[in-house]
């Protein structure tokens, strides 16, 4: 709970300094600080997130779904997440055509994972009904 907090206030604290920044006619310097403060606290929490995937693994296997549907769907959050950051930072850089690019490009490869689910959908709907 503390980490999030000081993540947080250190979050709130660095957008003012950021915003004063780009007031005074820095917007490189602040969109680079932007950018430092996201890395770092990603790199802060990645342990956390391995945790969490660690957790869902065992879960996924106590639950008895194949590893193979259980790794489609954390690549497919992956995919989500990393592309709504690019995203996110390509929108704050002024790039509003980068991150639809970025979203749509991760849009097409969600679906291009989902297809091994959904064959599998189909051809257990196949043979249960004939």
């Amino acid at each position: 709970m503390a980490d999030i907090v000081g993540l947080v206030l250190v979050g709130v604290i660095l957008s003012v300094l950021i915003v004063h920044i780009k007031e005074k006619n820095y917007p490189e310097f602040a969109t680079i600080m932007g950018f430092v403060f996201v890395t770092i606290a990603m790199l802060r929490f990645m342990p956390s997130l391995a945790d969490l995937v660690r957790v869902f693994n065992e879960v996924g296997r106590q639950a008895g779904v194949r590893s193979y549907y259980f790794d489609l769907v954390l690549r497919s959050l992956a995919v989500a997440y990393i592309a709504a950051f690019g995203a996110q930072l390509s929108k704050d850089a002024g790039e509003g055509a980068i991150a639809i690019a970025i979203e749509l490009a991760a849009k097409i490869l969600i679906l291009a994972l989902g297809i091994p689910v959904l064959l599998a959908i189909v051809q257990t709907l196949a043979e249960i009904l004939g």
